[in-house]
């Protein structure tokens, strides 16, 4: 894991590019603290920059920028490939000769015998750059499902790259207006927009191949989520044997590290399969975090119960430990402010089992992939929704929550019912990338959504994996580990699970009226593990006064916000945001305006012009 980034063509401002380079990978030293390197074109044109997080062949040989042995072709890479033993034994019967043990060779050699089309033969999680001086191109690419970030910053003269959002900052830089309004209306940005205008995301499962002479570029993408193929259906019981097996294989290869592995656990359904599965393979540390006075300590109470029964060694990691004004700090440090206070504990675990290991195996994209939201539910409960006219879809949704509760939807459906491809007005449609629109609706209109059409929970799978997943759960992800120089790994998110569940498991084997998340809980219940797989879901959340206690107190929140937004966000302003009776309603949001006043303070970023 580690720190990567770069450039083409010349300074805007005048300042050498290469010094910007060292900047950028000075400010991202904490993503990889073992050593760093660079590599500039003989006319300075281009220039690599990375910094390393030794997990795999800890010796020099691993050190990026890697090179071919005719140096014209360069690369710098952010991830971990698993499937990387595999690839190499295919790449050393065509020929080619390693020099090391490392997963950055394999792509290097990979590159050079299937050009781009490496990329799609990758297991794995990154975000890489490849420097072809015999084509004088260069290639940028980024995985499946977007769980390493790559940002780029476009001008007239040129290129930046990096892997976090804050280096490409400038002077005169302004908020993204559009990208505000999404993060207050969702949590998060939808596509490729980050809060910065004049930044961007490259998209998940994605390439863009620029020119070094012209800048022109050529883009498109190694992956798309795959339909389900109903001529294979299988029974239960064969589908449970099949998750056990890849999952099996997925988690194994995950475990496969020179430095010492911990496995997050919580008493939720994917932590605890990844931590059963892996107590299978070695004995395992497992790490869970608790906030005395909620419900969370609850949780911690079952992870202990199944870290006993796994046979592992359990740290429970206290909420209380972190003292007040403790989150200005952490939100400080964190790249690009998100409505989703789960930060907060996702940040105290990685930063306590830093500890004890370098590399951490999590259950994320286990709720996209198997139907773990409630909103799941509830569109597999309401059908009838389908049978409605549009112009009567409009009327529920527009007419709020009093109209859902007439018709025996709970006001929570609200959201999910805006939150729906079909559901959105023509104007919220540049919402969602037009890639992904075609992807989940299938439907052939001139811009890519037809109106009348209703979200299933299928399709809400689909827009959760293209926006939630990358946009919100892996950058949080990636952005705290990193701060601790930890590797956060993900293996229900590796090719074959991935695979298996979007093309073998029906949505009836993943959510029904009543229950989520169907075929995952059962193999829980094989594993000998049925009373986790009774537990309703419990997202990895804070309580809200244990994060408004952290910030100093509710004044000092109010005294941050008022003084930095005022009333610029209109009806999200905290004076109408911020009253005793909306605290918890409004927490995320209010979350959110407080991270984002610290994180302008910070920056010196603009409003929106």
């Amino acid at each position: 894991m580690c720190g990567i980034a770069g450039f083409i063509g010349l300074s805007e401002t005048g300042d050498s590019l290469g010094e910007w380079l060292r900047m950028a990978v000075k400010r991202q030293s904490h993503r990889g603290p073992d050593s760093d390197g660079y590599w500039f074109s003989p006319d300075g044109q281009v220039g690599l920059g990375h910094t390393r997080l030794s997990i795999l062949g800890l010796g020099p040989q691993g050190n990026q920028p890697f090179a071919s042995e005719s140096r014209e072709v360069q690369l710098v890479f952010n991830g971990e490939i698993y499937n990387h033993r595999l690839l190499r034994q295919e790449l050393q019967q065509l020929g080619f000769v390693f020099r090391s043990s490392t997963d950055t060779e394999v792509i290097l050699r990979g590159y050079q015998a299937w050009g781009k089309g490496v990329l799609g033969r990758l297991d794995g999680m990154f975000a890489m750059a490849i420097v072809d001086l015999s084509s004088s191109t260069i290639l940028l690419a980024r995985d499946r499902v977007g769980q390493k970030p790559l940002h780029m910053r476009w001008s007239s003269t040129g290129l930046l790259f990096s892997s976090e959002l804050r280096p490409l900052i400038q002077p005169g830089d302004s908020i993204n207006g559009d990208a505000l309004h999404e993060v207050m209306s969702f949590g998060f940005t939808t596509d490729t927009s980050t809060l910065v205008k004049q930044v961007e995301r490259l998209r998940p499962g994605s390439w863009l191949c620029i020119d070094i002479d012209s800048l022109d570029c050529r883009q498109g993408t190694f992956w798309t989520p795959p339909p389900l193929d109903e001529s294979s259906s299988a029974p239960m019981t064969e589908l449970i044997s099949e998750l056990k097996s890849v999952l099996g294989s997925a988690v194994r290869s995950q475990l496969d590290a020179d430095v010492p592995v911990g496995v997050l656990l919580s008493s939720g359904v994917d932590s605890t399969l990844i931590a059963a599965i892996a107590s299978q393979a070695t004995h395992i540390r497992t790490y869970t975090v608790a906030f005395p006075g909620s419900g969370a300590t609850n949780e911690a109470r079952v992870a202990a119960q199944t870290a006993k029964q796994l046979g592992a060694t359990h740290t429970e990691i206290h909420g209380s430990d972190w003292t007040s004004g403790g989150l200005r700090v952490l939100l400080e440090d964190l790249d690009e402010p998100l409505a989703d206070s789960s930060v907060v504990p996702t940040a105290l675990v990685y930063r306590e089992i830093t500890k004890s290991v370098r590399v951490a195996l999590g259950g994320d994209g286990g709720d996209e992939l198997f139907g773990g939201y409630g909103h799941y539910l509830r569109y597999r409960t309401h059908h009838w929704v389908q049978n409605l006219s549009p112009a009567i879809r409009w009327r529920l949704v527009d007419s709020g929550s009093r109209t859902l509760g007439r018709f025996g939807l709970r006001t929570g459906a609200l959201e999910d019912l805006r939150f729906s491809m079909g559901m959105t007005r023509p104007r919220d449609r540049s919402l969602f990338p037009e890639g992904v629109k075609k992807q989940i609706t299938g439907l052939a209109t001139s811009d890519g959504v037809a109106p009348h059409e209703v979200a299933s929970a299928e399709t809400l799978q689909m827009i959760d994996l293209a926006t939630y997943l990358p946009n919100d759960l892996m950058l949080k992800v990636d952005r705290t580990s990193m701060r601790q120089s930890l590797e956060a790994r993900s293996p229900l998110l590796a090719n074959q699970v991935l695979d298996f569940a979007l093309t073998r498991v029906p949505i009836e084997y993943k959510v029904s009226s009543q229950q989520t998340k169907i075929l995952a809980r059962r193999l829980l219940e094989d594993l000998d593990l049925g009373d986790v797989s009774a537990l309703p879901k419990r997202g990895f959340s804070m309580p809200t006064g244990h994060w408004i206690a952290l910030a100093g107190g509710w004044d000092a929140v109010v005294e941050t916000i008022t003084d930095t937004i005022g009333d610029r966000l209109g009806a999200h302003s905290p004076r109408k945001m911020m009253s005793a009776e909306t605290i918890e309603q409004q927490s995320e949001r209010n979350f959110f305006l407080y991270w984002l006043s610290l994180w302008k303070a910070e920056t010196g970023v603009g409003w929106p012009t």
